[in-house]
């Protein structure tokens, strides 16, 4: 029973890892659309996760180079 628990806890961790905390309700349903077509087969984990990195990458500000004087 204990190991059932135990598999059921590391599963939600590893789901909630790959979530993206939407900035926005397009973020948001853009990230709902690629859990249902990873749940629905129409996206391999691989896919899955190379889409999710693009959206966290998109996410973050891009920092500007610095000019040297």
């Amino acid at each position: 029973m204990s190991l059932v628990v135990f598999a059921l806890a590391v599963l939600c961790v590893l789901y909630l890892c790959h979530r993206v905390p939407p900035t926005n309700p397009a973020r948001q349903s853009q990230v709902e659309a690629l859990n249902d077509a990873l749940k629905n087969g129409l996206l391999t984990k691989p896919q899955y996760d190379a889409e999710i990195k693009k959206l966290k990458d998109q996410s973050q500000p891009q920092s500007q180079p610095q000019s040297q004087p």
